[in-house]
């Protein structure tokens, strides 16, 4: 009776029925590759699915068919209310109830689990909550007592806060100390694998007239720069210089790292108690770049009165010690982002414009004024905007004791200028003096601002986090281009003293980094910038001195072995070597010989060595002692390196010795600018409304809102 039972293409979700013709009334199916007739018993498939993986080796156990969304809409239909199936026939002698009579559901998912509905501990814990939100987003640890809202959060997320806030304050405190345990094994274990580092550091003073310095740590891993902030350190009373290196190697020590050996460079700003202090330590010093450009801008468009960098004591009282911070950020900042840039500020002394521009930008600023302190001035003055430009352009006031909001002041005047002289003729004030601008003066402005845009960029560029002293040199040599071509006596002014700033800061490192990267390329700039005194590129002699310099301070076992490994493959040493064996055997054999014994005795002792030995002494007497060891000494090292820039130099790859000063130069930071950041993060933690602060908590704060800004977590 098989042969009455019709079989057709059945539609499913399970992948097992591609391979299969079902019996209309479902009890049976038919194999489309070897045309077997299997039952299915009670509609189940999985004796299909035990012939196909057995017969034929196909499984299809956990496949589902890929159906377009119309199937299986089509097939969840069915599922609610599916249609009657017909009678079994009464031929098969089975009994199928109605319940087995029903359609075939979908596969089932793979069962989740409970746990599978939340995060791991570790992102929800109530330690690192809290912590992050003390830290990054500057709530009080008041708050998380007082606060109802936020009590209940957590008490939804399973979390009971403490009801003390010094209880809140030791979480904190712990997950702090904590995490800085975590760093020095991350310090310990790139210290293992022959990492080096370099230091930025600067002192600021709070809003509470006390005094910290930060410390930043920087390296080159994996293709890129970072850096770890270490927090403040308070200093207390005057800071000389030799107490600035005592508190610089205690905050080193506390993560691991000591400052002679895994120290490659420091970079500060340039007051007289950083250069004293980077003068008695064994690391390279530089000079920071930002602050270089900054000076020189003070040089040109300001009065200068007090140098700050030049003229002030090296030995710091403390009463000097207020002039030795010569840049300040804003102590309260609303954001705090990776991408905030170095806001060059003027000296806390007061300076003023010179009076070639100070009329100027003082009408400037009355005009901004004017506008600034009345909505109904303003609106007037959008209407010309908006026909212009599509949009709202507002007029912008500079800070006096920042020369980058002078030149965005400038910026935007220059650019809707055309609307403000129409909204002076509308107000009636279009021929008042202290508002209306002459030709002449419209073009001291235009002047300014381009004068001022390729020195922006260059600063925005030498503070990037990511910027070496390679693109430092480069940024500067486009900087001093741009304003040369611009051939107005203001911008030949301005250039001539960035240069004088640069040639300051300018060490050879520079020109070691430069070589390592392409010596093709540094050859050709060497030969452009010959005649040019800023950019002036060093001879190689010179950057041979400065990486074995470098290897021997911070690599010296590995120079010793490599000398070694010198001395024993150049055959040009084989005599020395043997001679110098030979001398120890004659020493070894001749312990009682003195110099009263006569020749004769002495020949009778050497009868035993042989013709060769007693050739290598004799060819030995001629040779000078001290000059062998000197070359054995010093030479070697250095041979190593020049045989390495020979080889890169005609296209091999760098050695080991150039690939290791290479990473150390590649983490030299040409700005100091992280500490700067530090100090704008400190102000917005240690506000005029948490100047409590005690000095261990505002350490703590600052290294957890570093940390959790950097890895975004």
């Amino acid at each position: 009776m098989s042969a009455d039972i019709v079989y057709k293409d059945y539609v499913s979700v399970s992948e097992v029925w591609k391979h299969f013709l079902r019996a209309e009334n479902g009890l049976s199916a038919k194999c489309k590759l070897c045309k077997k007739i299997l039952k299915t018993k009670d509609r189940s498939p999985r004796g299909l699915h035990v012939h196909l993986k057995s017969t034929h080796k196909i499984d299809t156990k956990n496949v589902h068919s890929s159906s377009s969304a119309s199937t299986v809409e089509e097939s969840e239909v069915q599922i609610i209310s599916p249609p009657p199936l017909p009678p079994p026939s009464s031929n098969t002698g089975s009994n199928v109830s109605l319940e087995s009579s029903a359609l075939e559901l979908p596969a089932r998912k793979k069962r989740q689990k409970i746990t599978d509905h939340f995060l791991p501990v570790e992102d929800t814990s109530m330690e690192k909550k809290v912590s992050r939100m003390v830290a990054k987003d500057g709530l009080p640890f008041r708050v998380f007592c007082t606060s109802k809202d936020m009590r209940d959060l957590f008490n939804s997320s399973g979390h009971k806060l403490p009801k003390s806030p010094n209880t809140i304050k030791l979480i904190v405190m712990d997950y702090g100390m904590t995490l800085k345990m975590k760093i020095k094994r991350e310090l310990a274990q790139l210290k293992e694998d022959d990492h080096k580092f370099t230091l930025t550091f600067d002192e600021w003073t709070s809003s509470m007239n006390k005094r910290y310095m930060n410390v930043n740590v920087h390296t080159y891993l994996k293709g890129k720069a970072v850096f770890w902030n270490l927090g403040l350190i308070r200093v207390f009373g005057s800071m000389p210089a030799e107490n600035g290196v005592s508190i610089l190697k205690t905050k080193l020590t506390e993560f691991g790292l000591i400052l002679e050996k895994d120290i490659i460079n420091i970079t500060t700003d340039g007051a007289s108690v950083m250069k004293k202090l980077g003068r008695l330590i064994s690391p390279s010093h530089q000079l920071c770049y930002a602050h270089g450009v900054q000076l020189g801008i003070i040089d040109t468009i300001y009065k200068k009165q007090t140098d700050v960098e030049e003229e002030e004591p090296v030995t710091v009282t403390e009463s000097e010690n207020d002039n030795e911070v010569s840049f300040e950020m804003d102590e309260v900042s609303s954001t705090d982002s990776d991408d905030d840039v170095f806001h060059c500020s003027i000296p806390r002394m007061e300076v003023d414009l010179v009076a070639e521009y100070a009329g100027i930008i003082e009408k400037v600023r009355k005009l901004v004024k004017l506008f600034k302190r009345s909505p109904t001035k303003t609106d007037t003055l959008q209407i010309y905007v908006k026909q212009e430009f599509g949009k709202d352009i507002k007029l912008q006031q500079d800070c006096k004791t920042r020369w980058s909001s002078l030149a965005d002041m400038i910026s935007t005047f220059n650019r809707i200028k055309l609307c403000v002289s129409k909204a002076l003729i509308d107000l009636g004030l279009e021929a008042d003096p202290n508002y209306s601008l002459s030709a002449e003066e419209h073009t001291v402005l235009v002047n300014l601002d381009k004068a001022f845009q390729p020195v922006k960029l260059a600063v925005e560029v030498l503070c990037r986090r990511d910027t070496d002293l390679a693109i430092a040199e480069t940024t500067l040599r486009f900087m001093i281009r741009k304003l040369e071509e611009l051939k107005t006596p203001l911008a030949e002014k301005l250039a001539g003293s960035l240069r004088k700033r640069i040639i300051e800061r300018r060490t050879n490192l520079t020109a070691c980094l430069l070589y390592i990267r392409d010596p093709a390329k540094y050859q050709a700039d060497k030969e452009e910038f010959a005649k040019d005194g800023t950019f002036k590129l060093p001879a190689k002699n010179v950057i041979r001195t400065e990486i074995k310099s470098l290897i021997e301070r911070l690599h010296s076992q590995h120079c010793v072995t490599n000398s070694q490994t010198q001395i024993n493959s150049d055959p040009s040493w084989s005599i020395a070597s043997t001679s110098a064996a030979a001398a120890s055997d004659v020493i070894e054999f001749d312990d009682d010989y003195n110099d009263n014994e006569p020749l004769s005795s002495l020949s009778e002792a050497r009868k035993n060595i042989s013709l060769e030995e007693e050739l290598q002494e004799t060819l030995t007497a001629f040779k000078e002692p001290r000059d062998r060891d000197r070359k054995l000494t010093t030479n070697s090292l250095e041979s190593l390196i020049k045989k390495e820039m020979n080889l890169y130099e005609s296209g091999g790859s760098k050695g080991e010795l150039l690939q290791f000063a290479d990473n150390c130069l590649r983490s030299v930071v040409p700005t100091s600018v992280e500490s700067e950041r530090a100090f704008s993060a400190a102000g917005y933690l240690a506000s005029k409304i948490r100047s409590r602060l005690a000095d261990d908590s505002l350490d703590i704060l600052c290294f957890l809102r570093s940390y959790f800004q950097n890895h975004s977590i």
